[in-house]
């Protein structure tokens, strides 16, 4: 699934979220874990009261940000004198995991697809010394080498619809007009973008919209909503807001109608990419928990002063490196490094949220038939994508069955994720979605419901995003950026090529 949005308060009259308000007492009686990294980091500021390290931390590179990012920076540092600081008390960003008894079950992105031979080298090489993939003998493809991870065929999906079952890109000759236009492009949208031939470059200048009308496809209400829907699941907004090339790409990267493209997804979703990349890694490098509220270059002009909110320790540290990666939201430069901030282009980032509603080990549900992606397309809600469903993944008779929702939110409605009444609402209103959908009441198969709130999911691609490499034009040559904030589209490939190419960039 990948992501979508929530209504203000104040429009509460609207029968969707009326079901919202009326949470009966056995719903508001389910246990309720929310995590949100942003209001505990609110939280922390608000404190006010961190003892000062009397010493400075002396590193050599210093990595701000352990999500997929960092970590690849960490990654391809291997063996060199780096500390790498993340606020979260977990590594891994929007992609990683919880686990509910044992039970492990991804709060983020969640899946990849197999890589063709033409992408990246960095990445793929990357990968292949992690053990994640290995190329194939015969065909030369790259495969995934956990086999139990790949999501079969016919399993992948069921699309939801008005009360009914149906494909998502409905298969008409309108989708096979759609597919065949896009088809030029098969071969010619590398991953990572940054390898994308100037020659279509300008396909990021316009909206995905803009490019469809102009190419006379007269494409119906029901196959735009799908492609919206889809446009929303991976970057965050409708075709009417992403660039033409963002839109292509995801249809075009793989040869998807030509040929079997493996779809890999562990329970514990891409924070699995995370575990393979801090494997072999020494982990007292990383220090979680640990909030930069400052940086600032040294006055000999080599080096930088960072200093960290140390939450465990109650104080604040101050870091003297040689270098900083800063794999952090960019948006939080101009609290930071206001310095440098003057300097970035503007980012959309939309909001996300994962209700992941852990069922009881006995529980009955009707439907036998599971997918492992059940997509929502014109509900009453259109901040839900739909769910995950782990028995996909694995069918463990004496574990937990975790159904993980997925939420995008518009940007406009973000600091409604931080109103305290949120996640109650939301857990509620999951909760009556999945019984429309199941057609059976849900509320006593459910022994706990988790939350994870993410105000800056992920960047929006919006027209003129990429191809627009910080690192390219940046102030001080020790100071680079790394992250899918950096003009990427939101992809784990993406994520972990700007954390090499960071290093490349200092190299």
């Amino acid at each position: 699934m990948k992501r979508r949005q929530f209504i203000k308060i104040s429009t509460l009259a609207s029968a969707n979220l009326a079901l919202i308000g009326c949470q009966n007492d056995s719903i508001s009686q389910i246990p309720l874990e929310v995590r949100n990294d942003a209001h505990s980091a609110h939280m922390v500021l608000r404190k006010n009261n961190f003892e000062k390290s009397d010493d400075n931390i002396r590193t050599e590179f210093l990595i701000v940000g352990g999500g997929i990012a960092g970590l690849s920076a960490a990654g391809a540092l291997k063996d060199k004198d780096y500390k790498l600081l993340e606020l979260s008390d977990r590594l891994g960003g929007s992609s990683d995991s919880h686990n509910h008894k044992g039970v492990k079950f991804g709060q983020g992105a969640h899946y990849d697809l197999a890589y063709p031979e033409y992408y990246g080298k960095d990445v793929l090489n990357f990968f292949e010394s992690k053990n994640i993939i290995y190329q194939d003998a015969i065909d030369k493809k790259w495969r995934f080498t956990d086999h139990q991870h790949l999501i079969p065929q016919k399993r992948e999906s069921i699309c939801y619809n008005n009360n009914s079952f149906e494909p998502l890109l409905p298969n008409t000759n309108e989708k096979q007009l759609f597919i065949d236009h896009l088809s030029q492009y098969v071969g010619k949208m590398s991953m990572p973008t940054r390898l994308i031939d100037s020659n279509i470059r300008n396909l990021d200048n316009i909206t995905f919209k803009s490019f469809l009308e102009q190419s006379n496809l007269n494409l119906s209400q029901r196959m735009i909503d799908a492609i919206d829907y889809q446009m929303k699941d991976d970057y965050g907004a409708g075709s009417e807001t992403i660039s033409a090339l963002a839109g292509i790409h995801y249809y075009t990267c793989r040869n998807y109608y030509k040929e079997n493209v493996e779809l890999f997804s562990p329970p514990e979703g891409n924070d699995y990419f995370a575990q393979k990349i801090i494997a072999g890694l020494n982990t007292e490098n990383f220090k979680t928990r640990n909030l930069t509220i400052n940086i600032r270059p040294h006055t000999n002009g080599k080096q930088f002063f960072v200093e960290s909110l140390n939450i465990p320790n109650n104080r604040v540290d101050t870091y003297l490196t040689d270098n900083v990666i800063y794999a952090g939201h960019k948006h939080a430069l101009k609290y930071i490094f206001p310095e440098i901030s003057h300097s970035l282009p503007p980012t959309t980032y939309s909001p996300w949220a994962i209700v992941n509603i852990a069922l009881k080990k006995n529980a009955r549900i009707k439907r036998k038939k599971v997918f492992w992606q059940n997509e929502f397309l014109n509900n009453s809600n259109k901040n839900f994508l739909g769910f995950v469903d782990s028995f996909s993944q694995h069918r463990l008779s004496d574990k937990n069955r975790i159904l993980n929702l997925y939420y995008c939110f518009p940007p406009n409605e973000r600091n409604e994720l931080m109103n305290p009444e949120f996640p109650k609402r939301l857990k509620a209103l999951s909760i009556k979605t999945l019984q429309e959908y199941f057609d059976q009441s849900m509320h006593s198969l459910i022994e706990k419901v988790y939350i994870k709130v993410m105000g800056h999911a992920m960047p929006i691609p919006k027209p003129g995003y990429l191809f627009n490499d910080l690192n390219e034009n940046r102030k001080y040559s020790n100071f680079v950026f790394a992250g899918v904030d950096n003009s990427r589209l939101p992809l784990l490939f993406e994520a972990v090529d700007s954390g090499i190419s960071a290093i490349k960039h200092l190299n």
